[in-house]
Parts: structure tokens; C-alpha cells; sequence
């Protein structure tokens, strides 16, 4: 499962990529993404699947495409419009799935979550310290935090919202009932588009973008649902990091100090968590076999 987390966070990567090749803003993109994407999941749809989702779930599904492929988007494309790219990308980059997990968990919070999220979010400071600095005399500096917490928070939402279905609903008919929710919404909200394209590679990146929400509805659906949203939060906060190896790599970019070290601190801390969750999976698989066992154990003279 951790490797589908692991080709996730890279259909993000290459979603956020695509999304600077398009002369539009993210918010105009959105739409016409999703409307891709939908045609290009009509032959894995399923009616049948779509019918057997309750009006709770369905409530809940158009609730994730709302706040994931609207909101979401649209707060960020306008924290970026009002000049504050750094703040709005150190925002939205920070664990806020592991924060929602720890805002609505009953019962005792593990020591090790808090200390993974506090280390992801040094590390996000740390790394976008730089960028931050020279963005401090921006004007509408306030506007700018409180849109991108607006698209960080229903980014977050979006992606704890596949918990709140009951147990043993279809992780596949929640992705259908998510994309057929957002291409509904995609439908009322594209007369507001800006669609001065420019026919080619302007509509070949869209294309490429909707397969990237595609496929990143499809897997969204199946990670969350299965791994700790403090493990996916820590993981997918190494976004920017692993964009940056990617561009030291093959763009001859050179990290500063800052990068380096902040950089580090991300990646420490997802593979602690990773680490420390195979642990507790061991354990939890060690305890579910003493369960399954206990009622064929006899207890003869004192000994099992």
C-alpha cells in the first residue's frame, strides 16, 4: 500500500507540473480537467456500483469533489493571484491530514504522531524560509494565508473524507461517486472559465492533467482509506523536497542550505513514521493471530 502512496504523491507531482505548462490559472484549468478525466473514466464506470452507495456516501462524495477539485483549487489559484506563491505553497505543503486525523481522534494521541507532524513541520519552515523572507513586505499578506489555509483545509478534508463512509463500501464506488460529483460541478462552474487557449499544447497539457486526476482519484480513494492519514500526511508533505531532487537532477537546479536541510527534516520524518508504522503493523498482525488462535488453545494442568 505504501507504494501506491509512494505513485500518488508522484501524479501529484506531475499535476502540479502540467498546471504551469497551461496559460490559464489552476482555477480555470480545474473544470476543464475534470471534465477530461470524466471522459476518460466512462469505461470503468460502473452504475451498478453508483447505486449501491447510500445517500450518506453520495453526500459525502459530492462533499470531497467540492472541497477537493473546487474549493480547494480556487482558494489556491487566488492566494497565488494576489502574489504570495512561497506562502501559499508552504501552507498547503504542511501535514494538515495528520492535523485533522489528531483534531477528530478519540481516545489518547500517540507521542510519535505529534513528534512526526512537529518534524514535517519544521522541516516545511525550514525549507521555504528563504522564499518566505522575500515575500514578508507583500501586501495582502493576511488575504493571502487565509486562502491558502481555506485550500489546504478542504485539500485536507477532501482526503479524510473517504473515513467517514461506512465500513465495507467499494473503494472503487467512491472514486465514482467523487468523479461523477466533480464532473456535475465542473458542468455549473465552467461558464466562469477563462478559455482563451491555445489550441496544442495548451490542450495536450489538459488532456495529460485529466488523466493525472484520473488516476490520482482512483488511488486517492484506495490509500486513504487504507493507510494512516498521519503516514500520508508526512509523506505527501515531501512534495516539494522530491520536486527538487527531480529538478537537481535533470535541470542542473542547486539546492540552497536552507532546501538541504529542510529537505532532510521532511524525508526524516516520513520514514520514521514509515519505520515506526510497520512496527505497529507487525504488532497489530501479531495480535489479530493470537485472537484467531485463543479459542483453540486448551488449558491442560496449568499449561497451554
Amino acid at each position: 500500500m505504501k507504494s501506491l502512496l509512494v505513485l500518488l504523491i508522484a501524479t501529484y507531482l506531475l499535476s502540479g507540473f502540467v498546471s504551469t505548462q497551461v496559460g490559464l490559472p489552476a482555477s480555470s484549468q480545474v473544470p476543464i480537467r475534470v471534465l477530461v478525466a470524466g471522459i476518460l473514466a466512462l469505461p470503468f464506470l460502473s452504475m451498478r456500483r453508483l447505486k449501491a452507495l447510500s445517500p450518506r456516501s453520495l453526500a459525502i462524495c459530492f462533499a470531497t469533489a467540492l472541497g477537493g477539485y473546487i474549493i480547494g483549487a480556487w482558494a489556491f489559484s487566488h492566494a497565488i493571484a494576489l502574489g504570495g506563491y512561497a506562502v501559499a505553497v508552504f501552507v498547503t505543503s504542511l501535514p494538515w491530514l495528520g492535523f485533522v486525523e489528531l483534531a477528530l481522534k478519540k481516545g489518547c494521541i500517540a507521542k510519535s504522531e505529534v513528534v512526526v507532524l512537529g518534524l514535517s513541520t519544521i522541516g516545511a519552515l525550514v525549507f521555504f524560509a528563504p522564499s518566505l523572507s522575500l515575500e514578508r513586505g507583500v501586501d495582502n499578506i493576511a488575504a493571502i494565508i487565509t486562502w491558502s489555509l481555506v485550500a489546504a483545509l478542504a485539500g485536507a478534508f477532501a482526503q479524510y473524507a473517504r473515513r467517514f463512509h461506512r465500513h465495507g463500501v467499494s473503494s472503487f464506488a467512491v472514486a465514482d461517486g467523487v468523479l461523477v460529483s466533480a464532473v456535475i460541478q465542473a458542468f455549473v462552474f465552467i461558464g466562469a472559465v477563462d478559455l482563451d487557449l491555445k489550441v496544442g499544447l495548451d490542450v495536450l497539457w489538459l488532456i495529460i492533467g485529466g488523466g493525472c486526476y484520473f488516476i490520482s482519484n482512483r488511488l486517492s480513494n484506495i490509500v486513504f482509506a487504507s493507510v494512516s492519514p498521519t503516514l500520508a500526511a508526512v509523506w505527501m508533505s515531501t512534495e516539494p523536497t522530491i520536486a527538487l531532487v527531480i529538478s537537481a537532477l535533470f535541470l542542473g537546479a542547486c539546492p540552497n542550505a536552507c532546501e538541504f536541510v529542510g529537505g532532510g527534516i521532511l524525508l526524516g520524518a516520513a520514514v520514521c513514521k514509515s519505520w515506526r508504522g510497520n512496527v505497529e503493523e507487525e504488532i497489530e498482525r501479531e495480535e489479530q493471530e493470537l485472537e484467531r488462535i485463543a479459542p483453540r488453545m486448551v488449558v491442560r494442568d496449568g499449561r497451554c
